[in-house]
C-alpha cells in the first residue's frame, strides 16, 4: 500500500484537506472544535506527512493539534505552493496542490528532529499551564504591585510561547527541491 499524504489549505474560514493517493477531500471550520475534528480525522488516516500552507501564524492551532497526536507535519509557504503549481501543470488548485506537493518536498530536518518537536511541545504545555496559573492569580490579586508583577510575568510567558512557536515552525519547514539537485545527489 502506498503512503498517505494530506495537504491542508485555509480558505474562507475553513481548513480544506486533500488526501493522496485516495483523492478524498474534506473540510472543517477553523474554530477550535473544527480544528480538533480535523486533527482527529487526519490522525486516523496515519499519514506519512501532512503539508500545511502557512498563514503567517494562523496555521499554529492546526499544526500543534496534529503534532500533539503524533502526526508528522510540515509547513510550506504560499509562494512555494504557487511555484510548485506552476511547474506541476494546470488543473491543480487549493489543497489538491498542497497534497501533490507533499510527496515532492524535501523536509528541513535534522537528526532527532521528531524528538525535538516532542520536547518543544512538552515545554509549550508547561508554559501554557504556568500562564493559566498566573492568570488565575491575577484575577484574585488586589494589591497593585502584585498585579503589576503578575502582568509582567504573563507578558514574559507570552513571549516564551511566541519563541516556542517560532522554534516549532522552524522544525517543520518544507522546501521545494532545487532543479537538478536530486539528480546531483544534493536533495
Amino acid at each position: 500500500m502506498s503512503e498517505v499524504y494530506v495537504g491542508l489549505k485555509h480558505s474562507r474560514g475553513a481548513w480544506r484537506a486533500a488526501v493522496a493517493p485516495t483523492g478524498e477531500v474534506f473540510s472543517e471550520d477553523d474554530s477550535l472544535e473544527g480544528v480538533e475534528r480535523l486533527a482527529q480525522r487526519i490522525g486516523e488516516l496515519r499519514p506519512a506527512a501532512v503539508l500545511v500552507q502557512a498563514l503567517g501564524g494562523g496555521e499554529l492551532p492546526v499544526m500543534v493539534a496534529l503534532l500533539e497526536r503524533g502526526v508528522r507535519v510540515r509547513v510550506t509557504s504560499k509562494e512555494q505552493v504557487r511555484a510548485f503549481a506552476a511547474t506541476a501543470g494546470a488543473g491543480l488548485s487549493g489543497a489538491t496542490t498542497v497534497v501533490q506537493m507533499a510527496g515532492s518536498v524535501r523536509f528541513v530536518t535534522q537528526e532527532g528532529s521528531d524528538e525535538r518537536v516532542r520536547l518543544l511541545l512538552a515545554r509549550r504545555r508547561q508554559v501554557l499551564e504556568m500562564r493559566a496559573q498566573e492568570e488565575e492569580r491575577l484575577r484574585g490579586a488586589e494589591y497593585a504591585p502584585l498585579q503589576e508583577d503578575l502582568e509582567r510575568h504573563l507578558f514574559f510567558l507570552d513571549r516564551q510561547l511566541g519563541r516556542l512557536h517560532e522554534l516549532l515552525l522552524y522544525m517543520v519547514q518544507a522546501v521545494l527541491p532545487r532543479e537538478g539537485a536530486e539528480a546531483q545527489g544534493e536533495g
